[in-house]
């Protein structure tokens, strides 16, 4: 059973795990459309996955290609990766 508390030690687990770097895409009003991030992420090896889930509903309007620019600027300049697959 989904409760309040096991939402928040999912979320607690994922704020401490650093094979994984996943961020909300949301409208200029806040609306959650989607998730994207990057995944299996090997520091040592300086590689990681992108992901990325869009809601139909937004697709067409270049979001898609922002949050893929944001995320790849995230995980080249930011966190230092070598390659994103």
């Amino acid at each position: 059973m989904l409760t309040e508390n096991s939402q928040k030690s999912f979320y607690d687990s994922l704020a401490s795990d650093r094979s994984i770097a996943y961020f909300s895409i949301l409208t200029d009003d806040e609306i959650l459309i989607g998730i994207g991030g990057i995944v299996n992420i090997q520091h040592c090896n300086g590689i990681g996955e992108i992901a990325l889930i869009l809601d139909p509903n937004h697709r067409g309007k270049g979001l898609g290609e922002l949050s893929m620019n944001l995320i790849l600027n995230y995980g080249f300049g930011t966190i230092g990766l070598r390659n994103i697959f």
